[in-house]
């Protein structure tokens, strides 16, 4: 992909009053015929600096979709309120139609920008044969079932598009010739596109989606939606989109943002990569149902303080320090609520001993429900052997990821284990024993 591109895609979003910093550079590489972007540093960026800003005009935004002519005999048709109700429908229409006008866009500086159907051949919406979804399956049932709705919902979607242009034709397919399926790997195109590159808030953001994903990056795009109204540049940031410098950048640095995921396996899900941070991360799912007294309250503590699920994780050291902030309020007892009443952040250090066994306990618990359902060592065995018969990309990195899952699993056992005799100087469990005995499968 031509530098050039991106050079004219950078002077197209600042003349519309955005920004794009002259310190950034996009490089492009092409392994296994896949071709890939990354942005880095030509200049030294200090922390709190504006990367890029992009206004809404600029974006291809839920709304852009109520612009299209003749859109209302599609809405005519949708009785459902698909259109309305899902934005992922809205974007995708959007994109397909804009894409069908070609350099008569007047987003095509950036719809040339994206990759082509064949960079995006490792996503699982391309990969979705009965056969791989069954090797999926023997290896993560839960990732599996995942891909099945994932898989619903791009075939409710095509059902949608087709009977709608089939009667409308507001998408000109001649303009793309005359393959088989044009209307079909549109569709694919245009919601893988969404799901790797776009954000619900945001839609799909020009050069902002070149940036690559880790984990640790504490960069995340931030919605610019409190502008002055008084001027005409303000008016069209209103709702843009932008990324400011978590910290300094040197010459000849790589500059990632975090995708808001951090689970291996819905990286892959989503996005097609399997992240090779130093840190792995793995989810674990925490269900609070309140029915007494006591738990309403907890309830009410963990509205409070919101902690983000998706930040409640096992890793390949510890528990994060939200998932034990999380675990230390759903175990509060009546003997806590004295000490923790008006007490700030309560939850950053150990309440009580009795709360913190409790921590332990339920942390044990939770591990042991993934060890019976996902993580059993049928599902070991069956990584262990499709990783060494499977040629498809997804297959192979699941695969992989699950089998680095059951060391993550043991990894936290162990440090329930040394955390427990250490700061809590009580006898450790026979049967905590037993399950370290248990996880000797890796």
């Amino acid at each position: 992909m031509n530098n050039n591109m991106f050079d004219k895609l950078a002077c197209w979003i600042r003349k519309y009053n955005g920004f794009v910093s002259s310190s950034l550079k996009v490089v492009t590489s092409t392994i296994d015929d896949i071709t890939s972007r990354s942005i880095y540093t030509v200049k030294n960026i200090d922390k709190n600096r504006s990367l890029i800003r992009v206004p809404k005009k600029c974006k291809i935004h839920p709304d852009l979709v109520y612009d299209i002519p003749n859109i209302d005999k599609w809405i005519e048709q949708d009785d459902k309120n698909l259109i309305q109700n899902q934005l992922y429908y809205r974007i995708v229409i959007s994109l397909i139609y804009q894409k069908s006008l070609g350099k008569n866009s007047f987003y095509y500086p950036y719809i040339r920008t994206l990759p082509k159907s064949s960079d995006l051949k490792n996503h699982i919406i391309f990969n979705g044969t009965a056969e791989n979804l069954s090797d999926w399956k023997k290896c993560s049932l839960s990732f599996g079932n995942a891909v099945e709705k994932t898989l619903t919902s791009f075939n409710n979607l095509l059902e949608f598009i087709t009977k709608c242009n089939t009667a409308y034709p507001i998408i000109d397919l001649e303009k793309f010739g005359n393959a088989n399926n044009v209307l079909e790997n549109l569709v694919k195109w245009a919601y893988v596109i969404f799901i790797t590159r776009g954000w619900y808030k945001h839609g799909c953001v020009p050069f902002m989606d070149l940036f690559n994903h880790q984990c640790s990056s504490l960069m995340i795009a931030k919605y610019v939606d409190n502008c002055d109204m008084s001027s005409a540049m303000s008016r069209d940031r209103m709702n843009g989109s932008e990324l400011v410098s978590y910290k300094n950048y040197e010459i000849g640095e790589e500059i990632y943002i975090n995708y808001g995921k951090y689970d291996s396996k819905q990286l892959l899900r989503c996005y097609g990569f399997r992240p090779d941070d130093e840190i792995q991360y793995m989810e674990l799912s925490v269900d609070y149902n309140p029915k007494l007294p006591i738990q309403h309250y907890i309830q009410q503590e963990l509205n409070r303080f919101k902690f983000p699920k998706e930040k409640l994780l096992l890793t390949t050291r510890t528990p994060t320090s939200l998932l034990l902030k999380y675990l230390r309020i759903i175990s509060l007892d009546y003997y806590d609520i004295p000490r923790t009443y008006n007490v700030q952040n309560y939850f950053d250090k150990m309440i009580s001993n009795n709360n913190e066994l409790n921590v332990y306990k339920t942390l044990l618990k939770l591990i042991s429900n993934l060890r019976n359902t996902d993580y059993s060592t049928e599902y070991f065995n069956n990584c262990n052997m499709i990783l060494e018969t499977t040629d498809n990309f997804i297959t192979k990195n699941l695969a992989q990821i699950v089998i680095d899952e059951y060391a993550i699993i043991k990894t936290n056992m162990l440090w329930i284990h040394g955390n427990w005799l250490a700061k809590l100087e009580t006898p450790l469990l026979q049967d905590i024993l037993a399950s370290l005995v248990s996880l000797e499968i890796v």
